[in-house]
């Protein structure tokens, strides 16, 4: 994909913690009519802010300066930990979260038209990144996603220095090696949809997506 052509000043604000979630969220959403080079007056500028506490950080600010705000975190310590962070994070602006993230992601109008969305990677319940998210969007049907998975596992065993807590990232990272153009980033996997980018997960979020930024 070209270079998107939303600038910074634009009036909804997405927050992202790394470059993968930035790209995968726009590729993944450009196949269901959200055109990045025409953008319509809805879509976000999308900040990648390095890191889940950076974005955090960055979220009051950003609530107070755009009428539209979404952030995306990994659920890695667990959602009601990532949960809890939001609120500490937002409560700074007087914004306060329900008990639990909706399994549908959270949006919230406020101060009149504005909203405020969160989405916690996989699907806003478990333990989880946006890596165990893209491996939902693996064809079911596909014989080497477990054989990936297997292969992660003996590779650690074998002496492979990733952590436990990096296990759906080396699998989604072994199977794309075995495509047809082997190492695909997932931005491109989605486009060329070696990753489905439209089974129910990957249509939650799309849901949730446009709920926050391009309903009137």
């Amino acid at each position: 994909m070209k270079a998107i052509t939303i600038p910074p000043s634009a009036p909804h604000r997405l927050i992202v913690e790394g470059v993968d979630d930035k790209w995968s969220v726009i590729n993944l959403l450009a196949q269901h009519g959200c055109d990045w080079q025409l953008p319509s007056p809805g879509l976000p500028y999308i900040d990648d802010a390095g890191g889940a506490n950076p974005a955090l950080t960055s979220l009051p600010t950003s609530i107070k300066t755009y009428s539209r705000v979404g952030i995306v975190l990994d659920a890695d310590l667990g959602a009601p930990s990532r949960w809890a962070d939001v609120q500490r994070s937002i409560s700074a602006v007087g914004l306060s979260l329900p008990a639990r993230p909706p399994a549908g992601g959270l949006v919230m109008p406020w101060n009149g038209s504005r909203r405020f969305g969160v989405w916690l990677m996989p699907d806003n319940r478990r333990v989880g990144k946006l890596e165990d998210f893209l491996g939902e969007l693996v064809p079911p049907e596909d014989p080497c996603w477990d054989h990936a998975r297997d292969s992660a596992l003996a590779a650690q065993g074998l002496g492979a220095p990733f952590a436990a807590k990096d296990s759906a990232k080396a699998r989604i990272h072994t199977w794309l090696a075995w495509r047809e153009r082997p190492g695909m980033p997932f931005g491109q996997a989605l486009t060329a949809r070696v990753l489905a980018p439209d089974g129910p997960r990957a249509m939650a979020f799309v849901n949730w997506f446009k709920r926050l930024f391009l309903e009137a």
